[in-house]
Order: structure tokens, then C-alpha cells, then sequence
């Protein structure tokens, strides 16, 4: 029986993935909202390092991991053992049944056979207190794997330790290290290597572990976060969870209900706090940019072609105060580094098109959001439209001034030249939103023409935006093809990525009724593939193949606003219909599309249910569908927004300031 909204929330969803199939790339993680620092439970020596049909408990790991494509920072591993020391770490692994693991966001708690210990872990945005219970007259310990040489652990006193560890996959300046606190409840007999061996009289040990990005010192300050007990801390983060998720009310099947409500949860992960406290109150930060503590605030983990599309327009829904937080934060990144993050872990990752950030700063700035210096930011976003970088660089527009001066990125030059350059497009129309607002006319009018550079794309003969050579010449090209023009897909799956101008691809593929008959074959074409340069089967194309919607490959973000295209070309009705489809057939209490890419897919899920989207994060508006449930929302500026399934209409749009007035709005609520 589910008593709260918490308790419809699955954290192992979409965790039973592999690299060939993903069924989210999820990563079961306790913590509050956003919080720093996350724990999970290692059950395999791998990057997707939990598994539910695992066993084989290694130990639970503090971890920072926002997707198994980028890795892990900052982590460690603790474990329980009794009987003879094992420090081996094939050795020391003992088993545990997932039938009895209970993981809630709060925390988790399961009974390790081999031991004979009972595990309970209680988490916060910086701590967690665990708890493990012994059995009574054998030897016993608690072991620290700090995961890498540039690691230490040192005792002071007889309860409480000190570590600190350097791990991590890039992104970070020489001198990182993430530091750690562990008070233990019980008197430590001998301590050795990262074991802490206990009296065989205990029982019970608890340890509260504070962590910090700056310093031993504030990791001990972290510690304040920590309620009296285990419970009481547990019932605290439990209740941070459960004011967040009653934002959305929905009266549905108990199917559905864990579907939103662990949707809802997964949009809140990311990007996590990566500021702390001081000793005042006041926010202050580790600065991955500069390898210095500053002040404010500041987030990371997060990779802005995923989560512009669908994270921060609920956001500016939702939380627009946070989503102001979230824009300072970047911006105090682009000021110790110069440049926003293309893709952030902690610092610059290079990863994936375009700069996509400029539509998330395009988005808050049409909408009104405030909380962040919208006129210095642009001054970072301008570099992204118009500062050449390295080829490789971390950050930045890659080929941006054979962009500039060709019309597009030339496909002979560039892999993925046509995605790039129809990123790059888009995100020419978003910083054109705030060069208006700001009243930059010399910079809105050049980007608004740049913005129409996907159309430099278009291949009349094959009917679809493919990629130009230097001489501007096409070459040939099959429309099953993931070839290196594009990126994680073929013309199928990126052909329609032009979210800023629909009604000029409209026009392209030959007017709304050419639209709708394209559409309609994308998903009853064979689910056909080249693996073209890839030169293998990558998990997108297993998962397009197997999900029975033919070309259609939700399983991966290009596609997320196409079957809202429906609507603009006058079918709404079509889109409420596929779209639907998608929710019920794609998506399950335990499993998800494909990757979820810190709440992206989750946020999908979470508009296609109230029936509305945002086709192009930069306009201040949303495309209709139709809600599939009757739903409560309550939005940011304290209104309720009620919705209601029926027939779709015949309106095509509705504005942010229509949502934000609430109420029973009649598209949304016949």
C-alpha cells in the first residue's frame, strides 16, 4: 500500500542496463534534491556499478557518477565484514538477497548473508549515517576502499577519522581532492589500512560521514545537515522528497502513478549542488574551473544537449527560484573559467553538439526567471557563437568559423557536420532571444540569420538536411544510415532538428500534409540500420530496432519534440495519440527508453503526461497534445494548473504566461 508520493518512487529504475541495451543507464542514488554527494550500493566491478540481479555486494559507495559515459569522481567504497579480515576485493565479497533490499531516495537498508549484518544508511545533500548491526561474539570491522593511490585515511582519536581521495575522470584541476569525515559511535580497537576493527562485544556501530569538496574542516561543518538520529535524518530527507513530488498530483492506475512519480524524482537529481556552507551561512564552492575555493554557488553534472530540452522548462515551471540558483551557479563557472560548460563533470567534459546552455540562459530569459546576472552572462554566451576554439576543446563551438563562414559546418571537415551545424542553428535563435531582450540589435539580427543556416542543409533531390561539403556539394547517402554527418543516429532520427523554426521545415518536406505522411512512415518504416561509422552496433540503434516504433527512436534525444510536430502541421490529434503510445508502451515502473541522461528522459514523460511541451526551449510557449490523466500541478508562482484528459483541439500552442495564470485552462481541460 503506498501511504506518500514517496513511496511510489523506484531509484532502481532503468539501473538494469548494459553497454550493448540500456534501459535507462540509471544508477540507484540516495539524497535529497540535488544533492552533493550521493550513495548508492555496489554490487559490480564495473562503470554501472549497481545491478539489480546482482548479488555480490562490494560495498556502498559514495559516488558523483551523472551517467556511465562520463564516470565517477570523488569516491569510495565502505563495507562491513566479520570473521577472518578479507581485504581482497574479489575476496571480501559477500552475498545479499535484492529481494530484501529496501532503496528508497531517503536511503536504503538490506541484511548482508555472508556477514550476517543488517545495513542502514540515511542520506543528506553532504552526509549520510549508517548503521550496522553485528552479530553478538565474532570479530567484526569496517573497511575504507578509497578507490586509487592519491588517497589517504588517518585516525584521530579513537571515534573519529579523516580521508580525503582524488579519483576521477577528468574534468578536474591537479589539486582536487574530496574530503571526508567518519565519526564511528563505537570505541575502534585497532586501526590499519582503512580497517577499522571493532571490540567483539559490539553490536551496533553507526558511523555519520560528512563530506566536502574544500576541506577536512568543512566536511566536520557538513555534518550539521545530520538530524539526532538515523531516523529522524532519514524522515527529514524523506520529507524534502515528498513536498518536491506533491508538486504534481495525479489521479491514475498505480502503473502510472510510479512512472511519474519516480520521473518527476529522476528530474531533481541533476545537476547536483556543488557548493557547501560556511561557517556563516554563506554559500561557498570549489572551484573545478579555477582549483580554487570561491564564493557563491555553484552546480555540476550535467549535459546541456540532454537537459535543456526538457529539465529546466519544467523547472521554470515548477521551481523557477532554483532554476535562477542553477543560472548563477554556470555563470560563476563561466567566471572562473571563462567559458560555460558544453558538459559538466565536475568542470568542462567534452561531450556531444553545440553549446546548448544558450538555450537554457534563452529560455529563463524569456520566461522572466530571475536570481542570476543576465546581462554578464552574455557576455560568455556571446564567445559561444562567435570565438573559435580548439578542434578537441573542452568547450566552445567545434569548426565554428568554417560555420561562420560557410553557412554550415562542412561535412568533409567535422564529423557530425550537420548535426552541428543545425545546433548550432538553434542556438543561434536562442542567443537571438536575449540579444533582443538586452537590446543587442547588431547581434539579434546577425544570429536571427544564422538561424535559418539548417536551411544550407537541405538536399532537394533526397528530400532531407544532410551534410555539405566545403565545396557544397552532397554526397550520397542512404536515410538508414548513421553516418558521420550525424550524431547517434541517421536522417531519420536527426533530420528534424530544427525546434526554433518548424514552420520553415514544414515548408521543406512540402507543407503540412507531406509533414503529417512523413511522420506516419517514420514510425511504420522498418526499424532498418547502417551502422556507418560507427562501425558497430551502438546500444541507440539495439534499442531503435527493438522498440517496435520503426524509425522513431525515442531512445535517444533527437527525436524528443518530433511527434509534437504533429500538432504544428494540424494533426493534434495524431500527437496526443503517438504520444500516448509512447508512455504506455516505452516507458515502465522498472525500466526506461534508453539512457535517462540526468532527467531528460524522465522530463519527457513527466510533459507528455500533463499533454503539453516545449518544442523549443527560447520560446516562451509550449506545443498541446492532450493530458492523459486528471492532474494537479502546482506551479512555482503558488497557482494550481488543473488538467484533463478529452479530445484534442484544434490550438496549436499555449504560452508560459497562460500556464503561470492556472486554473482550468480550456485546451488543457475540456
Amino acid at each position: 500500500m503506498m501511504n506518500t508520493l514517496l513511496d511510489y518512487v523506484n531509484p532502481l529504475q532503468g539501473s538494469d542496463s548494459e553497454f550493448h541495451y540500456s534501459t535507462g543507464n540509471t544508477l540507484p542514488l540516495a539524497g535529497p534534491p540535488y544533492a552533493m554527494t550521493h550513495w548508492s550500493i555496489e554490487n559490480r566491478d564495473d562503470v554501472r556499478f549497481f545491478m539489480p540481479r546482482s548479488r555480490c555486494f562490494h560495498g556502498i559507495r559514495a559516488t558523483h557518477q551523472p551517467s556511465p559515459w562520463i564516470g565517477d569522481y570523488g569516491t569510495f567504497l565502505i563495507l562491513p565484514q566479520t570473521g577472518p579480515e578479507l581485504l581482497d576485493p574479489e575476496a571480501r565479497i559477500g552475498v545479499y538477497d535484492p529481494r530484501r533490499l529496501r532503496f528508497t531516495p531517503a536511503g536504503f537498508s538490506l541484511h548482508l548473508n555472508r556477514y550476517r549484518v543488517d545495513v542502514d544508511l540515511a542520506a543528506t545533500a553532504r552526509c549520510a549515517w549508517l548503521r550496522f548491526t553485528f552479530p553478538a561474539g565474532v570479530p567484526k570491522r569496517i573497511i575504507f576502499d578509497l578507490k586509487c593511490g592519491r588517497s589517504e585515511l588517518k585516525q584521530d582519536g579513537s571515534h573519529t577519522f579523516h580521508g580525503h581521495t582524488s579519483n576521477h575522470n577528468g574534468g578536474v584541476p591537479e589539486n582536487f581532492r574530496f574530503h571526508f569525515v567518519a565519526h564511528c559511535s563505537a570505541a575502534v580497537a585497532k586501526f590499519h589500512c582503512g580497517v577499522l576493527e571493532l571490540p567483539p562485544e559490539t553490536t551496533v556501530a553507526e558511523l555519520r560521514i560528512g563530506t566536502s569538496f574544500l576541506s577536512p574542516e568543512q566536511a566536520e561543518r557538513n555534518l550539521r545537515e545530520l538530524a539526532a538520529t538515523l531516523e529522524e535524518t532519514a524522515a527529514r530527507t524523506a520529507a524534502s522528497w515528498e513536498e518536491k513530488l506533491a508538486a504534481i498530483q495525479v489521479d491514475a492506475d498505480e502503473r502510472t502513478r510510479r512512472i511519474l512519480y519516480t520521473c518527476l524524482h529522476r528530474t531533481m537529481l541533476f545537476p547536483r549542488e556543488f557548493h557547501e556552507f560556511d561557517g556563516s551561512g554563506n554559500p561557498v564552492h570549489y572551484s573545478p574551473y579555477s582549483g580554487t575555493a570561491r564564493p557563491g554557488v555553484l552546480y555540476a553534472d550535467n549535459g546541456f544537449w540532454d537537459t535543456h530540452r526538457t529539465v529546466y522548462p519544467l523547472l521554470s515551471l515548477l521551481d523557477p527560484a532554483r532554476y535562477g540558483e542553477i543560472l548563477s551557479g554556470w555563470l560563476n563557472a563561466a567566471r572562473e573559467g571563462g567559458w560555460f560548460p558544453r558538459w559538466s563533470s565536475p568542470g568542462y567534459r567534452s561531450c556531444m553538439t553545440g553549446t546548448h546552455i544558450d538555450a537554457v540562459y534563452a529560455d529563463a530569459a524569456v520566461k522572466g526567471i530571475g536570481g542570476f546576472d543576465l546581462a554578464e552572462a552574455w557576455r560568455y554566451l556571446l564567445k559561444n557563437a562567435y570565438e573559435p576554439v580548439e578542434p578537441h576543446g573542452l568547450f566552445g563551438r567545434r569548426n565554428l568559423a568554417e560555420y561562420i563562414r560557410y553557412g554550415f559546418v562542412p561535412d568533409d571537415q567535422c564529423e557530425h557536420a550537420a548535426s552541428r551545424t543545425m545546433d548550432y542553428a538553434a542556438n543561434d535563435f536562442c542567443l537571438a532571444q536575449i540579444a533582443g531582450i538586452l537590446g543587442d540589435a547588431v547581434h539579434c539580427d546577425d544570429l536571427l540569420r544564422r538561424s535559418r543556416n539548417y536551411r544550407n542543409l537541405w538536399n532537394p533531390a533526397a528530400g532531407i538536411l544532410q551534410g555539405r561539403r566545403a565545396d557544397g556539394t552532397f554526397s550520397a547517402l542512404s536515410p538508414t544510415d548513421w553516418n558521420r554527418t550525424y550524431i547517434e543516429g541517421s536522417s531519420w532520427q536527426c533530420g528534424f532538428a530544427v525546434p526554433h523554426d518548424p514552420e520553415g521545415l514544414i515548408g521543406l518536406f512540402g507543407g503540412p500534409a507531406a509533414t503529417v505522411a512523413r511522420l506516419d512512415r517514420m514510425q511504420e518504416a522498418p526499424p532498418d540500420f547502417q551502422t556507418g561509422a560507427y562501425g558497430k552496433e551502438i546500444h541507440e540503434m539495439a534499442e531503435m530496432a527493438l522498440a517496435g516504433f520503426g524509425q522513431y527512436a525515442h531512445s535517444n534525444q533527437p527525436v524528443h519534440h518530433v511527434l509534437w510536430l504533429y500538432t504544428l502541421a494540424g494533426a493534434r490529434g495524431k500527437a496526443a495519440a503517438a504520444i500516448r503510445r509512447v508512455t504506455e508502451e516505452l516507458y515502465t515502473p522498472d525500466t526506461l527508453p534508453g539512457d535517462e541522461d540526468n532527467g531528460e528522459m524522465s522530463g519527457w514523460y513527466v510533459f507528455a503526461q500533463m499533454g503539453f511541451y516545449p518544442f523549443c526551449p527560447g520560446r516562451p510557449e509550449y506545443v498541446l497534445a492532450a493530458p492523459q490523466h486528471p492532474m494537479r500541478v502546482r506551479l512555482g508562482n503558488g497557482r494550481m494548473l488543473e488538467l484533463a484528459p478529452g479530445s484534442a483541439g484544434t490550438t496549436r500552442t499555449i504560452s508560459h504566461s497562460e500556464l503561470l495564470a492556472g486554473g482550468k485552462i480550456p485546451e488543457l481541460h475540456p
